[in-house]
């Protein structure tokens, strides 16, 4: 297995840019700061990025990263590293045929989507439907992003929730944790 870093090589690329977590602040699942991304380490043979590299030089494997949380400079969870390619791929295609048209770019809404995901992963929603854990995700969206509006948002919140919902038998839990290159 052969492994280099993302930003020692030209062979390989991201699938979409904004996978580049380089530069933002890791937090564990109680909110503690772990550091920064320094870097992402990929494996050639499998073609994922595998581990990220804190610049504190401590490794995460990325397949670990499920309750570890990345924020941007102005410290918003922006993204988990754990959510497969196909399934960002369906939330740009929703967000066309759903959003496009409302002057707000796919960055308003990536958020929502991968908020739902999440949800739908964690122990305290994975064995409801969306409308019966609609009143514990509007509560937890609020808590986790207060400037964020969850009407606006409730569609992509809902697609993201249900995409898993849809998914969790068809795919090892294991390849949720992987962002392919």
């Amino acid at each position: 297995m052969a492994h280099v870093k993302l930003s020692e090589t030209h062979d390989y690329d991201l699938v979409y840019d904004d996978q580049d977590i380089r530069g933002w602040e890791v937090r564990d699942g109680a909110g503690a700061v772990v550091g920064k991304v320094d870097d992402m380490i990929v494996d050639t043979d499998r073609e994922i990025v595998d581990i990220v590299r804190l610049e504190n030089g401590q490794e995460l494997a990325a397949r670990d990263l499920g309750e570890v949380r990345v924020y941007n400079e102005v410290g918003q969870v922006t993204r988990r590293v754990d959510i497969d390619d196909d399934d960002h791929a369906e939330f740009r295609t929703h967000y066309g045929t759903t959003f496009a048209d409302t002057g707000n770019d796919y960055d308003y809404y990536e958020p929502a989507y991968n908020f739902g995901y999440q949800q739908a992963r964690s122990n305290t929603y994975a064995q409801h439907d969306f409308d019966s854990a609609e009143t514990g995700l509007r509560t937890d969206y609020g808590t986790q992003y207060p400037t964020g509006n969850y009407d606006d948002h409730r569609d992509a919140i809902r697609f993201g929730f249900d995409r898993y919902q849809s998914r969790r038998g068809d795919m090892p839990s294991q390849n949720l944790n992987q962002t392919k290159i």
